[in-house]
C-alpha cells in the first residue's frame, strides 16, 4: 500500500495525491450514492481527479457484484463512471439503477435480477450506456446493449428469451416523437 501527497502544508486543496491499496471490509455513505457501500475486498487507486476499484466485492441497497470501476471528478463533482460489474440485484438496487440511468417507466424491470457480462458507462448531461445480459428470477433471459442520450434513447440490441420464444428488436425512441 503506497500513499504520496504533494502541495502547500495550510492549502490542501492543492494538494496532489496518489494512492494505492487493498480494503477489506469498508463501508461508506455519500450523497452520490443510495445506500451505505460496502467492499467486502478490492483494490483501490486514486487521485486527485480519479478513483479507480478492481476486482471488487461490493454490496450496496440489496445487492451483491463483483465490480471493476472508474469514477473521474468524484472529490468535486463527478463527471463520468465506467464500471463492469456481475452479480445479483434484489428490488430496491434494481429500481435504484433504473432511477439513475433514467430508464423510460415502461422498460424498468420490476424483479431481482442476475447480471453477467455488465459494462455502464455514465457521463454527466452527455449519456449513459450499458451493455450486458440479465436473468429474472421467473422471467426471460434478456441480453441488452442501449444508449441514453439527451432527447434520445437507443436501443442497439434487445434479445428476450425463454423456453417459448426468441425476439430480438433495435431502434430509436426521440423523446420528441409522436
Amino acid at each position: 500500500d503506497t500513499l504520496s501527497i504533494n502541495g502547500p502544508l495550510l492549502r490542501p486543496r492543492a494538494w496532489r495525491f496518489k494512492t494505492e491499496c487493498n480494503i477489506k471490509d469498508f463501508t461508506m455513505s455519500s450523497t452520490l450514492l443510495p445506500g451505505p457501500l460496502t467492499v467486502a475486498e478490492g483494490e483501490v487507486e486514486a487521485d486527485s481527479q480519479t478513483l479507480v476499484l478492481k476486482g471488487a466485492k461490493v454490496e450496496i441497497l440489496d445487492a451483491e457484484l463483483d465490480l471493476s470501476a472508474a469514477a473521474k471528478g468524484y472529490l468535486e463533482a463527478l463527471n463520468r463512471l465506467e464500471a463492469t460489474f456481475e452479480g445479483d440485484m434484489g428490488i430496491e438496487a434494481v429500481r435504484s439503477a433504473s432511477e439513475l440511468i433514467d430508464l423510460p417507466e415502461d422498460l424498468k424491470p420490476i424483479s431481482p435480477l442476475a447480471i453477467s457480462n455488465a459494462h455502464l458507462l455514465w457521463k454527466k448531461g452527455a449519456e449513459t450506456s450499458f451493455k450486458g445480459n440479465l436473468f429474472a428470477a421467473k422471467g426471460p433471459d434478456i441480453s441488452l446493449s442501449v444508449l441514453k442520450t439527451p432527447g434520445v434513447l437507443k436501443i442497439e440490441n434487445l434479445t428476450i428469451r425463454d423456453d417459448k420464444s426468441d425476439a430480438s428488436l433495435d431502434c430509436n425512441i426521440r423523446e420528441d416523437a409522436v
